[in-house]
């Protein structure tokens, strides 16, 4: 009777300690229905040892490397491939080592393990989609990012090439402004010295013609004089 529980403990423990995350399979560790451990099953058994050491070393995968620098979704990829052979890998074994059909036992814990497994499946679909939504988000975000950081250096460059206008087209209007003040200083000095030169020349006229009617004024001034003084003279002869 403890044998008996012994042995049934151990077929549980070998199909409950399969992970399909695992690439080693307790082999030591099945049970065939009439509870005879593989490790004993006779030479002339159609499951002999060469059969077993060749499914034991299609598990093992020898001398597999995966590069560290693949992408995380090729990583999954060939971690999925790799669960899905180790999933054929064991049914086929099971197969091998069971050839009278399994006890009820065994096929409540292989269904308990099929439902695991399909839990296990769904919440890494889950995962794996929640981590896609989230690198979407994430490359949103930086694209998003992108975009502002663009529109403000074009805003910026904008504004810069704004400011670098407006203060040209200040200095050309200052420019004008000065060369406007510059031709109009000029013209007003023009214009002031024919004003001068016109007055000064009139009044050298009016002096002149001033000059010349006091001379003439003297000159009749004179005769006048004269010509009283002659008048007195022959005055004063006659009454003599």
């Amino acid at each position: 009777m403890d044998s008996r529980r012994k042995r049934k403990r151990l077929n549980s423990s070998s199909m409950t300690t399969c992970d399909p995350l695992n690439q080693s399979f307790p082999l030591n560790c099945f049970y065939s229905p009439q509870g005879r451990d593989i490790d004993r099953i006779p030479k002339n058994s159609p499951r002999n040892s060469g059969n077993l050491e060749m499914l034991r070393s299609v598990a093992s995968v020898p001398g597999l490397v995966i590069p560290k620098e693949l992408s995380p979704k090729y990583l999954e990829e060939i971690d999925r491939f790799r669960q899905q052979k180790i999933r054929e890998y064991k049914e086929t074994l099971e197969l091998c080592l069971n050839a009278s059909a399994p006890s009820p036992y065994v096929v409540c814990k292989r269904e308990k393990l099929k439902i695991m497994n399909q839990k296990a499946e769904i919440k890494r679909k889950e995962i794996m989609k929640k981590r896609e939504e989230d690198e979407i988000k994430r490359l949103k975000q930086s694209q998003s990012l992108k975009l502002s950081s663009i529109y403000y250096k074009i805003s910026q460059r904008n504004e810069r090439k704004q400011k670098e206008k407006a203060f040209r087209e200040k200095l050309e209007k200052k420019k004008v402004h000065k060369e406007q003040e510059r031709k109009e200083s000029l013209t007003k000095n023009l214009v002031l010295d024919n004003i001068k030169n016109f007055y000064t020349d009139r009044i050298s006229e009016l002096k002149e013609k001033i000059r010349y009617e006091k001379m003439q004024n003297d000159i009749i001034r004179y005769e006048q004089k004269q010509r009283i003084f002659e008048m007195k003279k022959e005055s004063k002869q006659l009454k003599k």
